[in-house]
């Protein structure tokens, strides 16, 4: 459920309420029997943040017979379970199946945990068959069910067929209605398994009131903490640099919040003509902006920009969510070299706008899937080369067993194995 405070966190009062006004929302809601609704946008343009105002809506309003169970997707190798469709149809099997009146699970599924005990497997995963078997016995006693799925297109390509057939199995043969609310953007196979179902596009258009609100709110903030030319902004800059942003945007908050990390770079915008200029050749797309901002990173000291590579490496391959010691940690170690101490808002510095820390699960995140899709696009950040700085930081750990983190110590005793994916590799752990 931390996935859904996050989002939650993100998003400002009043934004998304136009998806909730749309007469398709209302005509998927509304309908008598199963259905699909279908929330398909590109990249950056707040598709998550519109499914936690979703997921909201319907917590705050439940109805008496109506069960709710959601789950946000990611690609990730520190998240492995978030992107697996066997380990989706579970949670969502768990959530529908937890009574809050009684406390208790509902027969079907506690007949099904008692069988598993008996066989000594109760605390084993549900696999896609016995967990949407278990969905359609509970449709039996559950008036009606609402299921939202956060990032479709996140889910492992190669086994996302059988989540789409699942839910297709679920919605068809349910006895009482299930409501089934899906994001995505619009991938081929995923718009193929769909077709049919009501969908929403998200157009420029739709989010414009969140794009003005998001904008305004984004500059006074860094306005308000000095950071755009510490602060001494005239109102008449103000304006400009929000009616650009907006005018450009075209829906993407992604965008626009790279273009205020462009903008607020010290190193080369000092003055009030350095933003006006800036703001006249801001890159059109994201990819253009994450090379500007990784131009950013090249040009560091090399101690800092090693430190901030490290960073990046590591948030690419990690084998689970390593908290913000833990990584602090890992890019400390080195070979030859003496721990270099560096402050979880060095870091953030460091990496600009690419990661992002996350209070609730205590660590760091790439700050969009947007920022993974470019950075593995970069050689040095193939899987090979991020598994190999992993597996030299996790050698060294754990034959020096330095004290720096008793943790990461034990992540990498746990996970050395494992990023040791090339035979060139071997020749470390010699």
């Amino acid at each position: 459920m931390d996935h859904h405070t996050y989002a939650h966190k993100l998003r400002l009062e009043g934004t998304g309420e136009w998806l909730l006004r749309k007469p398709k929302f209302d005509q998927w809601y509304r309908a008598e029997e199963s259905s699909v609704l279908w929330l398909c946008g590109g990249i950056g343009v707040g598709k998550t943040i519109l499914v936690s105002k979703v997921v909201d809506h319907f917590l705050s309003n439940a109805c008496y017979g109506q069960s709710l169970a959601y789950f946000y997707c990611q690609r990730g190798t520190n998240e492995p379970k978030r992107s697996i469709p066997s380990e989706i149809l579970c949670s969502i099997v768990k959530q529908l199946a937890f009574n809050e009146t009684t406390q208790t699970l509902i027969k079907p599924v506690g007949n099904s945990y008692d069988e598993r005990a008996k066989k000594g497997f109760a605390r084993g995963s549900f696999d896609i068959e016995e967990s949407t078997d278990l969905i359609l016995k509970m449709s039996e006693l559950i008036p009606s069910m609402i299921i939202v799925i956060d990032a479709l297109d996140e889910v492992d390509p190669d086994r996302r067929h059988e989540l789409l057939q699942a839910f297709e199995n679920i919605c068809s043969t349910a006895s009482n209605p299930v409501k089934l609310f899906v994001s995505s953007r619009n991938d081929t196979d995923i718009r193929t398994m769909l077709e049919g179902s009501l969908n929403l596009f998200i157009d420029a258009t739709d989010s414009c009131g969140d794009i003005e609100t998001f904008v305004v709110k984004e500059v006074k903030t860094v306005i308000k903490r000095k950071r755009l030319i510490g602060g001494k902004v005239s109102p008449e800059l103000e304006n400009l640099v929000v009616q650009t942003l907006i005018g450009r945007a075209e829906g993407m908050f992604r965008w626009v919040q790279l273009q205020i990390e462009l903008i607020c770079n010290a190193k080369h915008i000092k003055r009030d003509p350095d933003v006006r200029s800036a703001l006249g050749k801001l890159p059109a797309t994201l990819k253009e902006s994450y090379e500007q901002i990784y131009s950013q990173i090249l040009e560091l000291e090399p101690p800092s920009r090693v430190i901030a590579e490290r960073v990046l490496s590591w948030l690419l391959c990690a084998k689970r969510l390593l908290s913000v010691h833990e990584l602090l940690a890992a890019i400390c170690v080195g070979w030859d070299e003496k721990p270099d101490p560096v402050e979880e808002s060095d870091l953030l510095d460091l990496c600009f706008n690419l990661v992002v820390t996350d209070k609730s699960s205590d660590s760091f995140r790439l700050a969009h899937l947007s920022v993974r899709e470019y950075l593995e696009m970069r050689p040095e950040f193939t899987t090979l080369n991020t598994n190999i700085l992993a597996a030299e930081r996790c050698v060294t750990t754990w034959r020096m067993k330095f004290p720096h983190n008793d943790r990461f110590y034990t992540y990498s005793s746990f996970y050395m194995l494992e990023h040791c994916q090339s035979p060139s590799l071997f020749i470390i752990i010699r």
